[in-house]
């Protein structure tokens, strides 16, 4: 607004909390000098319609004449000072009784004076636009914050500046909205700044203050209706009048929406037809809140299931997953988002909502990991996952995600052969039995009798027994299973059947029964166990093997490693049992099943390729023998052995011809436990490597991180609990505090050990205390640069120079940085910290020393290494400038040693 040029009227008008009144303040303190202002707020006003009386208080003694009595009087005084300049600010313009005397105000104002008008309603411009007065106005998007603006608001009152992706990240949450950004630094005033940048990019829905704050401004004072109308109609997200009605049960949607935009109820326009809208983000997550808090869980899946099928008859696909999402209806939305012929970025990006209300909505991200485990896609299904567990403040809501992320995991990483005791809840359990009965062991997986009447358990049981070769007892299990109640129970025991009805010498399942398992299977949402079904049909009819290979193609394209492992072992058998030539595809289903960790099944295939090879007299049949042998020594399968033997007397092979020929058998070859290659990595950013890779802790809460951090830097010396609760909970009680800590070991343990093959875990109980015990051959870089320092400082008066630059440049190597960066300035670490980093420094130094005489430019390179660890070193600033003038070059000397001295005289 230009005050001082063309503005005469102005009007404000935006939500509660928008900085309406902060910014009349600054418009005020924009005046020229001689400009005579008076604000008045109507709220505060007693009687509200007091305007005359408190315009005349503050410009009378600029006039010198007694109160006058009205508006007009008021403005005839005005007028008659021409000389003089007048400014009016009206806050809560909106809650003044006389609307005469404001319209009188605006349209009987004079050129001398400017009035600028705050409200929360639209009345104040209806009532001016009624008479054709040209009103400069600022609405809500005038008053949003925008992310450098946030940051500079935030900064303030401490100095503490949030990053641009922070403050951008905030912004985006909070819509820009004044009020909310306040309370969140009121609410994280008391934070360091790595917290406090970590609480700005977590998902942050208000605080309870800020929750009461919108439920007085914008809940309390609506009649009851209109308060169930603002709590349900929050299911849908979008709001339009005629979808409100047939989701609600209403006639009086458009009405009330109006009402709602007219007050500025923080409802904005979704599109430019005038008649959908939205609720901003903090109201609409409230208001999601209370609808869950006021109603029953049944009503309020209703609910939204109802809003999901409207939204989808309308065309608003993104919506309609949300909804559904909300509704726990997750076949449905999948169903919506394969019926919008989009792809799930794809789906979001065209919505009528923000964006954000999509990739911050752990339902959301939780629907959309149920789909891609329907289809097979289980590590996309994993990362969807962890976003859903990252976002969920409902603790149930979380856990029950953990256990299915937990549970699936085991199908992405190699296989869980050990620790079955660790298991922490039954659903995990049975994936880890099953995936133990893929892996290794399917006799020792069938025979647990954990969990009798769970249906799940037989299902793990009949398709364990069916690995083991049992295949009678596997049907006996699983025929009982095929009319569960469970969906996925039922079909997956059907299918099963049917695969092994397939197998017998006459086929009793048809290629029709196949089919219609797949359409209930794709109807139940699961297409990965509908594609099964499909290239099934191989095993009942061969005429279907083309069919099955395409199966095949399609599950490696959409990245469905089980799928196209389960189908490549149909196309494999079906060929086997009629000739047909499938040797390629049998060997990379072999190659396939080794990648996954399935011993068991890649011990039937490679029984399946010897029988192939012997029945064409190949002579490759007796190393793929060997194979077999190797793999049956580490499968506990009770088939397996039976059937080799089989091969082995066809073969006419006994084991004596077998070792004279120089083959080592399983039987006679000593059996050497496979170990778990872990490294720690404590230097720099922490990582944990298993077998070679990175594993992702990014999950891991605070406290359950530090606690690996210290106990990390500790590799292998047990820590007593009460030491461990005085670092981490030292302001608690001891009980509290022993009780987050085995809460935060199981934290860990469940991050930690799905990664983890071979070992049950790494971290392990020790009376009172906890320890991490890595495997033999695991590395830390924490030990590595002290035992290579400790050696060097043992022997260097007897060792070679180049020995000891081993050593040095070894332990350098493994420094890669300050010790655990990411803990900030923890008390517990900084000792330590900078114990490293000065032994590091002098580590340079010595190796800088050893190197002047032979090479003085490598002397110079780890100077300025050791100087980029401690800059204030004296003796790295010395001998830098010594080896410059070793290579010549004077002028580099001197410039070291002045920088040094300008390092310190600063």
């Amino acid at each position: 607004m230009d005050l001082a040029g063309t503005t005469r009227i102005g009007a404000i008008i935006a939500p509660p909390g928008s900085g309406k009144t902060t910014l009349l303040g600054q418009l005020a303190g924009t005046l020229d000098v001689g400009v005579v202002p008076a604000r008045f707020s109507a709220s505060t006003a007693d009687p509200p319609c007091a305007l005359p009386a408190a315009m005349a208080e503050q410009w009378q003694t600029h006039q010198g004449e007694p109160t006058p009595p009205s508006v007009d009087a008021v403005l005839a005084t005005v007028a008659s000072a021409a000389s003089k300049r007048f400014a009016l600010f009206i806050d809560d313009a909106d809650q003044l009784a006389s609307e005469d005397d404001l319209l009188s105000l605006v349209t009987s104002a004079t050129p001398n004076l400017v009035v600028v008008l705050a409200s929360r309603t639209e009345k104040i411009q209806e009532l001016v636009a009624s008479r054709n007065i040209a009103v400069t106005r600022l609405g809500y998007d005038e008053l949003r914050f925008t992310p450098a603006e946030t940051a500079e608001l935030l900064a303030r009152p401490s100095g503490r500046r949030l990053t641009p992706e922070a403050a951008e990240r905030l912004c985006e949450r909070t819509e820009g909205w004044a009020v909310a950004l306040r309370m969140f630094d009121a609410d994280t005033q008391q934070l360091d700044e790595i917290a406090r940048e970590a609480a700005a990019h977590t998902t942050w829905n208000g605080s309870p203050r800020l929750q009461q704050y919108v439920h007085e401004k914008f809940i309390d004072d609506l009649s009851p209706p209109q308060q169930k109308f603002l709590i349900r109609s929050s299911c849908t997200g979008l709001l339009d009048g005629q979808l409100c009605d047939a989701v609600l049960g209403t006639d009086h949607g458009a009405a009330t929406l109006r009402q709602f935009r007219d007050n500025h109820r923080l409802i904005f326009p979704c599109d430019g037809s005038g008649t959908r809208f939205r609720y901003h983000s903090l109201l609409q997550h409230y208001c999601e809140q209370l609808l869950t808090a006021q109603f029953l869980p049944d009503d309020v899946r209703h609910l939204h299931r109802r809003a999901g099928t409207e939204l989808v008859t309308r065309g608003h696909w993104a919506e309609a997953f949300r909804a559904f999402a909300h509704a726990e209806a997750w076949v449905s939305a999948a169903e919506t988002l394969y019926a919008s012929r989009r792809t799930w970025p794809a789906l979001h990006d065209s919505a009528l909502l923000p964006v954000a209300w999509f990739t911050e909505d752990p339902w959301v991200h939780l629907a959309d990991a149920r789909r891609l485990r329907g289809n097979g896609q289980f590590r996309d299904a994993c990362d969807a996952y962890r976003e859903a567990e990252a976002r969920f403040t409902d603790s149930p809501a979380r856990w029950r995600t953990t256990v299915e992320r937990v549970s699936l995991t085991r199908w992405v990483a190699p296989a869980d052969t050990e620790g079955l005791e660790s298991a922490d809840h039954k659903a995990d359990n049975q994936s880890r039995y099953l995936r133990l009965a893929i892996g290794k062991r399917p006799a020792q997986a069938h025979a647990d009798t954990t969990a009798v009447g769970d249906p799940y358990w037989p299902l793990v049981q009949g398709i364990a027994a069916a690995l083991d070769g049992r295949v009678a007892h596997a049907h006996s299990l699983l025929r009982p299973l095929c009319a569960n109640q469970d969906p996925f129970v039922s079909i997956a025991s059907r299918i099963t059947v049917a695969v092994i009805d397939s197998t017998s010498v006459e086929p009793a399942a048809s290629t029709a029964d196949l089919a219609r398992l797949a359409v209930e299977a794709e109807a139940a949402g699961w297409l990965w166990l509908a594609r099964l079904a499909h290239a099934a049909t191989a095993l009942a009819d061969i005429r279907y093997l083309d069919d099955a290979i395409a199966i095949r193609a399609e599950c490696q394209q959409l990245g469905d490693e089980w799928g196209s492992l389960l189908a490549g072992v149909a196309i494999c058998m079906a060929a086997y049992r009629t000739g047909a030539d499938v040797d390629r595809i049998l060997r990379e289903t072999i190659d396939q099943a080794h990648r996954l960790s399935t011993v068991t099944l890649e011990t039937w295939l490679r029984l399946l390729l010897t029988a192939q090879l012997t029945a064409h007299n190949d002579p490759g049949a007796l190393s793929e023998l060997v194979h077999i042998q190797q793999h049956i020594a580490d499968v506990q399968t009770s088939k397996a052995p039976v059937l080799t033997g089989e091969l082995i007397t066809v073969m006419h092979i006994d084991d004596e011809s077998s070792d004279s020929r120089g083959t080592t058998t399983a039987q006679h070859s000593p059996s050497v436990a496979p170990v778990d290659v872990v490294e720690l990595r404590c230097f720099g950013k922490y990582e944990l490597l298993v077998a070679g890779q990175v594993r992702d802790l990014g999950k891991l809460r605070q406290q359950p991180r530090t606690l690996l951090w210290l106990l990390s830097i500790h590799v292998g010396k047990p820590l007593h609990q009460e030491e461990i609760t005085n670092v981490l909970w030292p302001n608690v009680t001891f009980r509290e505090a022993k009780h987050r800590l085995h809460v935060a070991v199981s934290s860990i343990r469940r991050a930690i050990d799905p990664y983890l093959e071979h070992t049950p875990s790494i971290l392990v109980r020790d009376g009172r205390s906890y320890l991490l015990k890595l495997p033999p051959s695991s590395k830390v870089d924490l030990l590595t640069f002290e035992t290579c320092l400790r050696s060097w400082r043992s022997r260097q008066n007897t060792m070679a120079v180049a020995e000891q630059s081993t050593l040095l440049d070894q332990a350098l190597t493994a420094y890669r940085g300050e010790l655990l960066v990411e803990s900030g300035q923890a008390e517990w670490v900084l000792p330590e910290r900078e114990r490293l980093r000065t032994e590091a420094a002098n580590a340079a130094a010595a190796l800088a020393r050893l190197q002047q005489t032979i090479n003085p430019n490598l002397a110079i390179e780890t100077c300025l290494l050791g100087l980029r660890i401690d800059q204030y070193h004296y003796g790295l600033w010395r001998l830098l400038a010594e080896a410059h003038t070793r290579t010549g070059n004077e002028a580099a000397a001197l410039r070291a040693r002045q920088q040094y001295m300008d390092l310190i005289s600063t």
